[in-house]
């Protein structure tokens, strides 16, 4: 089954974990709009 991810923190993420996400059939992903963790420049 693929599926998309609606609420993935991706600055927290590493390489490994997009790549077990893809194996588990994750084709997309989305940023949290209202994340104010990191600078978006």
């Amino acid at each position: 089954m693929l599926y998309i991810d609606p609420h993935v923190h991706m600055t927290s993420r590493t390489t490994d974990d997009y790549e077990a996400m893809r194996n588990a059939g994750v084709v997309a992903m989305i940023e949290p709009a209202f994340w104010m963790g990191q600078p978006r420049t």
